[in-house]
């Protein structure tokens, strides 16, 4: 598949490096193309070059940055929009920052996925435990179907919350995650799963 991922930081080095890997056709979207890429033949084109023949989009941006950046790119001819961001003490009028997304994505199907756990994981979601929980919302079946796919290939559990309306509950589980990683100490080498009788 080929996925454009924008944003260069941790979240999105880490989806390339593992999509990358998986055998997926990645290439970075940034304010400007340039040489250097923090993965190794993943190149990095400005943000139309990288979207213009990608078949999912991944958002991997600082939420405030979001809306602008999505609204920049035009109109996404109902290609799959991965939201990525966490809405951490932004207002997202009272819907979810997914919600906010989709309203900003001209023409794009949005899944809200890869959220809920550190940088770190992403690349190797299965623990000894059993693997990390990937907690989908999206309005389109096929759209959420693909990026269950993507999920599963990085290693995750993929789990069908509902519609976009839904994508609350995985921003209130990056929320716990990060409370759990930072205040009450456990770091950042942990995923939540599910466990089942």
């Amino acid at each position: 598949m080929d996925v454009a991922i924008i944003g260069t930081g941790r979240v999105g080095t880490a989806l390339a490096r593992g999509l990358s890997a998986a055998g997926h056709r990645v290439v970075f979207g940034s304010r400007a193309a340039r040489a250097d890429s923090p993965v190794p033949g993943v190149p990095v084109h400005d943000h139309a070059t990288a979207v213009a023949g990608a078949e999912v989009i991944v958002l991997a941006v600082p939420f405030a940055s979001a809306p602008g950046l999505v609204r920049g790119l035009g109109d996404l001819g109902e290609r799959v929009l991965v939201d990525a961001t966490n809405p951490i003490g932004a207002d997202t009028g009272g819907g979810t920052g997914a919600e906010v997304i989709a309203a900003a994505a001209s023409g794009a199907r949005v899944v809200k996925a890869f959220n809920t756990v550190g940088a770190e994981q992403m690349t190797n979601a299965a623990f000894p435990g059993g693997r990390a929980y990937a907690l989908l919302a999206a309005d389109d079946q096929r759209a959420r179907d693909a990026v269950a796919g993507l999920a599963g290939d990085l290693g995750f559990e993929p789990v069908h919350l509902g519609d976009l309306s839904t994508a609350g509950h995985a921003e209130a589980a990056a929320r716990l995650w990060i409370h759990l990683a930072t205040a009450s100490g456990y770091g950042r080498g942990f995923a939540i799963g599910l466990l089942r009788r």
